[in-house]
């Protein structure tokens, strides 16, 4: 496992590089945006993941990580696939129903140690949907896909 956490920092550190690089691609004073640019934000992740990936780096060899189960590893794996499916049908089910879909499923599994009903599932679901939407689409002005279906 520690050589695993090692070669993910790496590939996470890498995939930040390339980011911070094609941020310098993205056109300059796009929609009178002021000073800092649409550039900004991804510049901003694109550091913090490497740093993050660096303390993964350094961390690798600490023994909290040696008595980690590979049972633990199966959510990563879930929550990479989850992530790709959310990006693949986003597109075809639309923002709103892909989102909820998402989080309904990512909270279901990943706390499936603690007690939570399925009520409270959907309603934080809906919550994070709506607040989300309401966020990007009503206040920042962003468009959210429709989807082809509905």
């Amino acid at each position: 496992m520690i050589k695993s956490d090692k070669a993910m920092a790496v590939i996470l550190f890498l995939f930040s590089a390339f980011m911070f690089y094609q941020s310098f691609s993205i056109p300059h004073q796009v929609y009178g945006v002021g000073a800092a640019g649409p550039a900004l934000f991804p510049r901003i992740w694109s550091v913090i993941l490497a740093l993050l990936s660096i303390i993964l780096f350094f961390r690798a060899d600490s023994d909290q990580n040696k008595n980690r189960s590979i049972g633990e590893e199966k959510y990563v794996y879930f929550m990479l696939v989850a992530s790709l499916a959310y990006i693949l049908l986003i597109k075809i089910l639309g923002y709103l129903i892909t989102t909820f879909l998402f989080s309904t499923i990512s909270i279901a599994v990943l706390s499936m140690n603690r007690d939570l009903n399925k009520l409270r599932i959907i309603t934080i679901s809906v919550l994070i949907t709506a607040g989300t939407y309401f966020i990007f689409a009503k206040v920042l002005n962003v468009f959210l896909p429709m989807g082809t279906i509905f």
